[in-house]
C-alpha cells in the first residue's frame, strides 16, 4: 500500500483540476510525457483515475471510487499540506495499521506492515509532528481532526483488499478486513496464492463435521500456516449472519485441551475482538449461566456435543 512521489504529485495536480492531458500535466510536473503516462496507468491501476478520449487524445480525471473522492476532498481541505511528501514511501502502511489495529508500540508496527522498523519510525515522526497521529491510552490513533485522511487510508486499504480477493475468485465477498488480512466467502475449494480455509471450512480437521454450502478463506502476508486459535477466532470475526456459534463453541470444547488461551486472547485484543472471547470462556466456566445473545442454552449444547463424543 504504498503511493510514490510522482503519483501524490500528479493526484494533488488532478484533485485541483476537473480534467487535464497527460501534455499538460507532464509540463506542469516537470517530467517526461512518457514517464508522466507510466505514473497515471499505475494509478488507473489502483482506482484513482479514469480516462475520457476527446478527439485524438484522452482527458484525465480523478476516478469515482469512494477512495479517490476521499483523496480530493482531503488535499483540498489541507491545502496547507504537502501531501506529496507525507503521504509517500511507508506512512500509508504506517497508517494504516493504525486505523485497524490497536497497536502499541513500533515493533508491533512493524510485524503487521510490509515496511521496515526504520522506516516506521520515520513516518511516524512526521505524522506526529503535524499532529495527525497521537498517542492515547498507550495507543497510537489518528486525530480526529485528520478523520477525512482515516477514511482516506481504510477505503484505499479496501480498494486493494477487494481486488485481491477479486483475483482469486471471481464470486469472493468480503466478510471481514483489518490492514492486509480479510476473510472471503466464495464458492471455490482450492487453496492457493495466500488464501487458507479457515473459520467453519476446516472445522471437520478438528472433530466437528458440517454441512456448508461455501467456504471461508483467510487471506495474510504474514501467516502461512493457521492454528486453531486462528481459525475459532476467524470464525468470531465473520458478520453474524455468518457465524455458527454453537459451531464455534464445539470446536473450543473438543480441543480445549490445545487452546492456546494466553495466544487466544493476544490475538483477540489485536483484532478488538477480545470481549467475544471472554464470552465464550465465562460460557463454558459457568456452564452457560452467562450466556450472551445468540448463545445456546447449556442443555442444547450438551445435547450436541454428545452429539460429536463430548462427554
Amino acid at each position: 500500500m504504498k503511493l510514490t512521489t510522482s503519483e501524490l504529485r500528479a493526484l494533488v495536480l488532478l484533485a485541483k483540476k476537473e480534467k487535464a492531458r497527460v501534455a499538460a500535466m507532464a509540463r506542469q510536473l516537470g517530467a517526461p510525457e512518457s514517464n508522466t503516462s507510466r505514473v497515471l496507468a499505475l494509478l488507473k491501476e489502483k482506482g484513482f483515475t479514469s480516462a475520457e478520449k476527446t478527439g485524438l487524445s484522452k482527458a484525465l480525471s480523478l476516478s469515482n471510487t469512494r477512495h479517490a473522492a476521499l483523496l480530493r476532498k482531503l488535499i483540498l481541505g489541507f491545502e496547507h499540506i504537502r501531501f506529496d511528501q507525507l503521504l509517500s514511501g511507508a506512512s500509508l502502511e504506517v497508517l494504516s495499521t493504525i486505523c485497524c489495529l490497536r497497536l502499541k508500540n513500533r515493533k508491533e508496527m512493524r510485524q503487521n506492515s510490509l515496511v521496515s522498523e526504520v522506516s516506521v519510525a520515520r513516518s511516524l515522526e512526521n505524522l506526529k509532528r503535524l499532529g495527525i497521529v497521537q498517542k492515547k491510552d498507550s495507543l497510537y490513533s489518528l486525530s480526529l481532526r485528520f478523520s477525512t485522511l482515516s477514511e482516506f487510508v481504510i477505503e484505499f486499504r479496501h480498494y486493494l483488499n477487494d481486488k485481491t480477493a477479486l483475483n482469486f475468485a471471481k464470486d469472493a465477498v468480503m466478510l471481514w478486513e483489518c490492514n492486509h488480512e480479510f476473510i472471503i466467502e466464495t464458492e471455490k475449494s482450492k487453496e492457493e496464492d495466500g488464501f487458507r480455509m479457515t473459520g467453519l471450512s476446516v472445522f471437520n480437521k478438528y472433530g466437528i463435521s458440517l454441512i456448508i454450502q461455501k467456504s471461508y478463506y483467510f487471506h495474510s502476508p504474514f501467516k502461512n500456516k493457521l492454528r486453531l486459535e486462528d481459525v475459532i477466532l476467524h470464525s468470531i470475526l465473520v458478520p453474524s449472519t455468518h457465524r455458527n456459534i454453537l459451531a464455534t463453541l464445539l470446536v473450543w470444547k473438543k480441543n480445549q485441551k490445545r487452546v492456546d488461551k494466553e495466544y487466544m486472547q493476544q490475538e483477540a485484543t489485536r483484532y478488538g475482538i477480545a470481549n467475544n472471547v471472554n464470552d465464550i470462556i465465562d460460557y463454558f466456566e459457568s456452564k452457560g449461566g452467562k450466556r450472551k445473545e445468540g448463545f445456546p442454552t447449556w442443555n442444547e449444547f450438551v445435547t450436541k456435543a454428545k452429539e460429536y463424543g463430548l462427554a
